[in-house]
């Protein structure tokens, strides 16, 4: 189990979220648009609520046969436009001018992912994790920066004067790459990457960065730890 907690390796927390995304009961993978969401929501992307079939054929069927679902005599709620929950490719790049002035790039609101979604951003975890699993060093750092260009990412700063980077095209992966792939590069370090590694809980498996003081971290988490020892001491009694 990956924390996601908000803070400043949210983004490499993110990332390795996206890496063991996983369907209870399936194989590892990515299935489905509301993994997608969750790796989003632990990166800080804002993100479009996402579309409530319910309330849409509710007030669709206040529309057609007027208030008999609403005895309270009060306006029944409007139904969502047909294009909820659709995404909007051909919306203007987010960075471009236009919008209300007081909207800064980052405050642009993400697609509701959905699984239209999965293969493109299965794509761009394949693509970091070979990069950050690659031996060779130089190589390593080529596929990052190819990834950087393949998403026409670019760096900025805020208004506060903080490192930011902006995207080209306001869709889920080229959101989602805007986060991922700079916090990729941030661990592309020799000495870093050698520390990913697989959560040593046989029930678990999960990769982790390892960020203990000597670099020998076994697990992804305490609870991790902590089951391993149970079972041990529970082995242990089992012998006695």
């Amino acid at each position: 189990m990956i924390p996601t907690e908000a803070g400043p390796r949210a983004p490499v927390r993110s990332l390795f979220l996206l890496f063991e995304s996983r369907v209870p009961g399936l194989p590892d993978g990515l299935y489905h648009g509301y993994q997608i969401r969750r790796v989003a929501e632990a990166a800080g992307i804002p993100l479009e609520a996402p579309f409530d079939l319910d309330a849409y054929l509710d007030g669709l069927r206040a529309k057609l046969y007027g208030g008999g679902a609403h005895d309270d005599g009060d306006a029944p709620p409007a139904a969502p436009s047909p294009s909820a929950g659709v995404h909007q490719t051909d919306r203007p790049a987010t960075g471009s001018p236009g919008g209300p002035a007081t909207q800064t790039p980052w405050d642009a609101v993400c697609p509701d992912p959905d699984d239209t979604d999965v293969r493109p951003v299965a794509l761009l975890r394949d693509r970091l994790l070979t990069a950050l699993t690659e031996p060779d060093d130089a190589r390593s750092a080529e596929l990052l920066n190819a990834a950087g260009r393949d998403y026409d990412l670019s760096p900025a700063v805020d208004a506060e004067g903080r490192p930011r980077v902006l995207w080209a095209r306001n869709d889920v992966v080229s959101r989602l790459a805007a986060v991922l792939v700079p916090a990729a590069m941030s661990i592309a370090a020799p000495r870093q990457r050698l520390r990913i590694r697989r959560c040593t809980d046989l029930e678990c498996r999960t990769l982790f960065l390892d960020r203990s003081r000597d670099g020998r971290g076994l697990y992804c988490t305490r609870r991790c730890a902590a089951r391993v020892r149970g079972r041990r001491r529970g082995d242990g009694a089992l012998r006695e």
